[in-house]
C-alpha cells in the first residue's frame, strides 16, 4: 500500500498530520461523489484510532490520537459524531475550510511546477535546461526562504516519529510554563544536551518522558542512573 503526503504541509505540520489530511482528504472526496456521510453541511468521513492504526502501522495509538487533537487545534480538522447507537464513541472528521485551503493551495503549486517543467522541454537560447538541476536550485531557494521553528528543529534533530512527538510535548510545556515563549536557541541547547545523555533513540525517549513526568525545564539522566552515580562517589553507602 502506498501512502502520500504534500511535502510542504510535512514540513509546516509535520508528516504524520500530512498524511492523515490526505487520506482524510480521498474519503470526503469519496463520499461527496457518493452523496454520503452529509451533515451539518459538510461531508464526513470516520474512523476509530484503532483502525487508523492498523491503516498506519507505522505510526502508534498514541502518536494518531495526538496528531488527531493536533489537527483540530490547528483548524485543519473538526471532529464530529453521528453514530446512530449512543455509545458508539467512534469519533467522525471533517476538513475545515481552513484545512481546505491549504490543500487547494498545495496543489496549485503543484499544477504551477508542473507547467513550470513543461515550459522547460522547449530548448532557451543560453538557458540551462537541466530539469534536475532547476528543481534543485528551486528546492534549495524555498528552504532558504523557510524560517528556522521549534518544528523544523525537531523534524532536522531525529526521523524517529516517537522521539519527535515526545519532544514536541516538551516543548509546548516548556511554553505553558513561559508564558509562550521559547526560543530555537533553547530547544538546540537542550536537544545537545540530549545527545551527551543518550546514545540511541530508545533511551532519548524514556528521558524526555522523565522530564514530562515531573515537568522539569530540562533534560538529566534517568533517576535511576543518577541515584547509582551517588551512590558510587559516596563510596557505595546508601543515606
Amino acid at each position: 500500500m502506498k501512502h502520500l503526503f504534500d511535502v510542504d504541509i510535512a514540513i509546516k505540520y509535520g508528516v504524520n498530520v500530512a498524511v492523515i489530511l490526505e487520506n482524510m482528504n480521498y474519503w470526503i472526496k469519496k463520499n461527496e461523489a457518493n452523496d454520503k456521510h452529509f451533515y451539518e453541511g459538510k461531508y464526513w468521513t470516520y474512523n476509530s484510532i484503532k483502525a487508523l492504526h492498523e491503516m498506519f502501522p507505522y505510526m502508534s495509538e498514541r502518536q494518531i490520537s495526538y496528531c488527531l487533537n493536533k489537527m483540530v487545534e490547528l483548524g485543519l480538522i473538526e471532529k464530529g459524531n453521528f453514530n446512530k447507537l449512543k455509545y458508539d464513541q467512534t469519533c467522525w472528521y471533517a476538513i475545515t475550510d481552513f484545512g481546505n485551503s491549504i490543500l487547494q493551495n498545495c496543489q496549485m503549486e503543484e499544477t504551477n511546477l508542473s507547467n513550470g517543467f513543461n515550459a522547460i522541454v522547449k530548448p532557451i537560447p543560453n538557458i540551462n535546461t537541466d530539469i534536475n538541476t532547476d528543481v534543485n536550485t528551486y528546492i534549495k531557494k524555498e528552504s532558504k526562504k523557510k524560517k528556522e521553528t521549534l518544528s523544523s528543529v525537531i523534524d532536522t534533530y531525529t526521523d524517529n516519529e516517537e522521539l519527535k512527538d515526545c519532544l514536541k510535548e516538551f516543548v509546548e510545556m516548556r511554553k505553558a510554563g513561559n508564558k509562550g515563549m521559547f526560543t530555537v536557541s533553547a530547544l538546540k541547547k537542550n536537544l545537545g544536551k540530549l545527545d551527551k545523555l543518550a546514545v540511541n533513540d530508545g533511551a532519548k525517549i524514556d528521558i524526555v518522558n522523565q522530564t514530562l513526568e515531573h515537568t522539569w525545564k530540562g533534560f538529566y539522566p534517568i533517576q535511576e542512573e543518577r541515584n547509582n552515580q551517588i551512590n558510587t562517589h559516596r563510596g557505595g553507602m546508601v543515606f
